[in-house]
């Protein structure tokens, strides 16, 4: 579902993208960078889901790992870009910062990808190969079975209004990414001016007031996964 979901919103982001840079932007140099940081989309969302699998089992080390090697490719992806740019006698721009992104979406879903189908896989087969009785004591270390009706469910009634709060978040930021260049040149600032602004306020100085926010979401990702066991097996 949540596959399904991005490639739709891939496929309208990338449709879309003169319309969302001239109208939502107010960039028209904009339409080519949305459209390929479009793509990035449904290699995220394989990624989100496989990580958010591990951390559900309490296995954080996946998770890390993924993250670490998307940022690495992030950062090594933008670099050479630039030197490929640099060596053409173009003018660095944006694009690093997109294809870079790209690159580690790519990868990070991979990664994950990868350890699940050789390492989840292959033991989930192996299990439906055991006899009954084996299969009993998987089953009773797995703990209760819901049916494959109320199981979906069960997760949908969560994942619903999750999902409905995370959208509702990312345009409001959308929206703020969009509106804060654009007022400062209200006020009198060329483009120019007010996207640096941007640029220090977004990159320099909200990070470092919201550092302190990094140990608390880790802590909040670490309980998450003990948390939501002890809810679901009526322990409150």
């Amino acid at each position: 579902v949540s596959l399904a979901l991005s490639l739709a919103a891939a496929f309208l982001v990338s449709a879309g993208s003169g319309f969302l840079a001239e109208h939502f932007l107010f960039e028209p140099r904009c339409a080519p960078l949305l459209c390929l940081a479009a793509w990035a989309v449904p290699f995220g969302c394989i990624h989100a889901c496989l990580a958010g699998y591990y951390i559900g089992l309490q296995r954080t080390d996946i998770p890390a790992l993924s993250q670490f090697a998307e940022q690495l490719v992030r950062v090594t992806a933008s670099w050479l870009i630039f030197c490929v740019l640099l060596e053409q006698g173009i003018a660095p721009g944006p694009i690093l910062a997109v294809g870079g992104m790209l690159a580690a979406e790519l990868v990070s879903s991979l990664f994950t990808g990868t350890i699940f189908l050789f390492m989840e896989v292959p033991q989930g087969l192996s299990i439906r190969r055991h006899s009954h009785t084996e299969n009993s004591h998987a089953s009773r270390a797995r703990g209760p079975r819901l049916p494959r009706k109320k199981a979906y469910h069960s997760v949908l009634s969560m994942a619903a209004p999750l999902t409905g709060t995370r959208v509702i978040m990312n345009f409001l930021h959308s929206a703020q990414a969009a509106l804060l260049p654009v007022t400062p040149q209200a006020h009198g600032l060329t483009s120019s001016q007010a996207l640096s602004q941007y640029g220090i306020l977004t990159g320099m100085a909200m990070p470092l007031i919201m550092f302190p926010s990094a140990i608390a979401n880790g802590l909040s990702t670490m309980l998450l996964p003990s948390v939501s066991e002890d809810l679901s097996l009526n322990r409150p």
